[in-house]
């Protein structure tokens, strides 16, 4: 529904530029498609940040702020880009065929949303703190936009081809109806490459900003106090901290810490005995 609505947004938009403001009328796609662009990522972004934090409006108005900016920003520059580049290649010199320009139009909208999706993530999530997650965060989102975009041109084709043949009025609505497929076809594709819009951690609580064993318990289970300086997340664990942090294993009250996707964790305790002793004096909390 919010990629139905953005696209639907943007064409009105651009509908009261071209035939409200006559700018531009004989070059369309130079005002539909940044149009299109930017209410596709703003209304995508937005929707994503509500449903990813729906008990905390107040937070979401703030971290939107500057996501709005960096979606219009480039929806409106790629989208200007791509309309300006679908004109060049609509001249009759380069004799090329008027579907393959609007796909390849469609094609370059569906960039610039992915781009918006995902560069925005930097800002709205603690996860794009780790690199590789973004990195793959920005391939999924740009990849999984542009061939969306890709089949809804070829939909759009050929609902293009069959609703010419028959009256005039239905002719007149392709654009919208077109644009919906798009909006629809987007909004699925985040709707996969974004989930879950949560992610399952704990935040470390009282108990983990300990500094030195005490004596009672060295004497009893035979460590030297330096040997274990601050509690840490173990090199084999599956655990990792949700950001980067200066030291990659110490634990600290107040990080999060984000649990595997699947599997069996141990928490509070391990095999070896001294780590358990350890810990019976020595509590670990969670929040």
């Amino acid at each position: 529904m919010a990629g139905i609505c953005s696209a639907l947004c943007g064409w009105n938009i651009g509908q009261f530029f071209l035939t409200d403001l006559k700018l531009f009328t004989l070059i369309p796609e130079v005002i539909l498609f940044p149009c299109i662009a930017a209410s596709l990522a703003v209304g995508l972004i937005t929707n994503e940040v509500f449903i990813s934090n729906p008990t905390r409006p107040k937070l979401n108005f703030r971290i939107l702020k500057i996501c709005i900016i960096i979606a219009i920003g480039l929806g409106l520059s790629i989208g200007l880009f791509a309309g300006g580049l679908v004109q060049l290649l609509f001249s009759p010199s380069l004799n090329i065929p008027n579907s393959i320009i609007r796909i390849f139009g469609w094609f370059v909208i569906g960039i610039a949303v992915g781009f918006s999706e995902a560069l925005t993530w930097r800002w709205r999530s603690i996860e794009a703190g780790n690199k590789s997650r973004f990195k793959k965060r920005l391939i999924t989102s740009v990849v999984g936009a542009s061939a969306s975009s890709v089949i809804a041109a070829l939909l759009f084709e050929i609902l293009r081809s069959q609703v010419g043949e028959v009256t005039d009025t239905l002719r007149n609505l392709e654009d919208p109806v077109g644009f919906s497929i798009l909006g629809l076809l987007l909004g699925l594709t985040f709707s996969y490459t974004s989930s879950p819009s949560y992610m399952a951690a704990l935040r470390a609580g009282a108990g983990f900003e300990y500094r030195q064993i005490n004596d009672d318990v060295v004497d009893t289970v035979g460590l030297d106090p330096s040997a274990i300086a601050y509690p840490y997340i173990s090199s084999s664990s599956e655990l990792k901290f949700v950001s980067q942090v200066a030291d990659k294993d110490r634990i600290e009250e107040g990080l999060s810490i984000q649990l595997p996707d699947s599997g069996t964790i141990r928490i509070g305790s391990a095999t070896k005995k001294r780590t358990r002793h350890l810990f019976a004096r020595h509590p670990i909390a969670y929040s």
